[in-house]
């Protein structure tokens, strides 16, 4: 959740299965920084919510995923200033501690959840209860926050966040990231990769581009960004030009998977007492995974397994910058007309 203080608005928030990340912040981040009208239209929401924009200061907690390179690295390309909360001194988060508070305290009335206290929660079947998907309770989040907490009357401030940002704004405009689509890609978690012509390896999954070899000296390591939520392609930020170039699976009959999934099929691998892994054994184990659960429609556990994997667009995409008459690996191959002979 991303706060102003100011206003008491709520700027961006990130719903998430996993546990906190470099990824929960990045998104977060990306939602707090860009207009909310396409986030809105994808969920079907309806309403006002006017707050975005590139913070100049971040106040933080001093919680591992604050303290990410992706987020150093990130802040420092958009002139964000990062503040920890001094430790032991949690009365200096005391706005976003409270408004959490009483947001948890709301989510509670949602059906299936899993309470506050072990008492309640031996008494309360919350697997049984449980109604909405992930999607759905990101609506509900959204409805919650820019539809009714922005329009009530703040106690601190005397009025409703919406007209505390409007008051502070003062009719400004509000200056818009020149590219939007790279943001959300400059918080992404990073690692280091030595990129070769036949490419690199990642989480034991080989990814390459015909570009890779002319953008990339093989004496070099470099930055690789990844999305943990769905692993089909990664981003190399090209030197010098500002731009990223995505690369995909080198094999691209592999179906996308978020790393959670890659995590799992590595447990089971190693469980069988196999001292290697190669890329064919855990695609192989995803799909045996995805079969188990799938056939599991009912369970609510099942169901937050299914929510793990990657969605369409689950990831922002940045073209990657191609040559006149290169392939267009996006689109579906068309073969050419052939006689077929037979002895």
């Amino acid at each position: 959740m991303i706060f102003d203080v100011a206003s008491r608005a709520i700027l961006g928030f990130h719903a998430t299965l996993e546990a906190p990340s470099a990824t929960s912040v990045a998104m977060a981040l990306s939602m707090a920084c860009l207009s909310k009208l396409k986030l809105l239209k994808a969920l079907q929401v309806d309403l006002d919510w006017p707050m975005y924009g590139i913070p100049d200061v971040l106040h933080l907690d001093n919680a591992s995923e604050f303290h990410s390179e992706a987020l150093r690295r990130g802040c420092a390309r958009y002139g964000i200033r990062l503040e920890y909360r001094p430790r032991g001194k949690v009365h200096t988060g005391g706005h976003i501690e409270r408004y959490l508070g009483t947001l948890m305290r709301r989510i509670h009335g949602v059906p299936g959840t899993t309470m506050s206290s072990v008492k309640d929660r031996s008494r309360y079947k919350s697997e049984k209860r449980a109604s909405l998907t992930l999607r759905e309770l990101e609506a509900w989040l959204a409805l919650e926050i820019g539809g009714r907490y922005h329009n009530d009357i703040h106690r601190g401030i005397h009025m409703t966040p919406h007209a505390a940002w409007n008051q502070a704004l003062g009719g400004r405009p509000i200056p818009a990231p020149a590219n939007p689509e790279r943001l959300a890609l400059d918080f992404l978690p990073v690692i280091t990769r030595k990129i070769s012509r036949s490419g690199f390896q990642l989480f034991h999954i080989r990814y390459w581009d015909p570009l890779l070899s002319r953008l990339f000296p093989e004496s070099q390591r470099h930055f690789v960004r990844y999305d943990p939520r769905n692993l089909a392609r990664v981003w190399v930020p090209i030197p010098n030009r500002g731009e990223y170039l995505a690369v995909p699976y080198a094999d691209l009959r592999r179906p996308p998977i978020s790393q959670s999934e890659q995590e799992a099929a590595m447990r089971q691998i190693q469980a069988t007492g196999r001292r290697t892994v190669n890329e064919d054994a855990i695609f192989s184990a995803i799909e045996l995974q995805r079969q188990l659960i799938d056939k599991a429609r009912s369970s609510t556990k099942a169901r937050r397994l299914r929510a793990r994997r990657p969605k369409p667009a689950s990831a922002p995409i940045v073209d990657s910058p191609s040559p006149p008459g290169s392939i267009d690996y996006s689109k579906p191959v068309v073969p050419y007309p052939s006689e077929t002979w037979s002895s």
